[in-house]
């Protein structure tokens, strides 16, 4: 026993264990368990934080004309339907919809409401229109929590596909209806 708490220098506790197990007392599976108390031996000391993917977010890139469809979007969801906080300016607005990095220099629009399913429902309708890029098997909720905000300021906090599931049930007829009229501009 000695050769072997000199090769492994386990704790106290653990190094009765593997007496034990050596000497056949006790309801251990010879192998698996020191296989097993070997292994995570060894994890502890491997263990180490995954480096993070430098994985370059983009705000949303409008499809087709953006120099004249912007400024015409941007007008009818603030000035008719009210949908983007009044303060927020033609140059903010472009650049949610010009593919530009998701950085400390981006400022999100502030949605009218907290109503997250609202705004969520537009994005969908871009996307489905194929009026924005997006990857069809998989919504982006990270690039939707950057590029809008609550009206306070503050980010949107929900489970959006949580709320994509329920999305035309929870949203009512009326505003699916004012979004689709203002979609289908473009």
């Amino acid at each position: 026993m000695r050769s072997l708490n000199q090769i492994l220098l386990l704790p106290t506790n653990e190094n009765l264990d593997i007496e034990n197990w050596l000497k056949g007392n006790g309801n251990y599976q010879k192998g698996l368990y020191l296989k097993n108390l070997i292994e995570s031996f060894y994890q502890k000391k491997e263990e180490k934080p995954k480096p993070k993917q430098n994985k370059k977010l983009t705000s949303y890139k409008w499809q087709n004309n953006p120099n004249e469809e912007l400024p015409e979007l941007y007008k009818l969801m603030k000035d008719t339907y009210k949908l983007i906080d009044p303060e927020t300016n033609l140059k903010q607005f472009t650049a949610i919809f010009t593919g530009q990095p998701i950085d400390e220099n981006l400022k999100p629009i502030k949605w009218h409401q907290d109503n997250a399913s609202e705004l969520l429902y537009f994005i969908d309708r871009l996307e489905k229109l194929n009026n924005i890029a997006h990857n069809p098997n998989r919504a982006d909720y990270e690039k939707l929590k950057a590029c809008f905000v609550k009206p306070n300021g503050k980010p949107f906090n929900e489970v959006f596909k949580s709320l994509k599931t329920n999305l035309e049930i929870n949203l009512s007829q009326e505003k699916q209806k004012a979004i689709i009229e203002l979609v289908e501009n473009f």
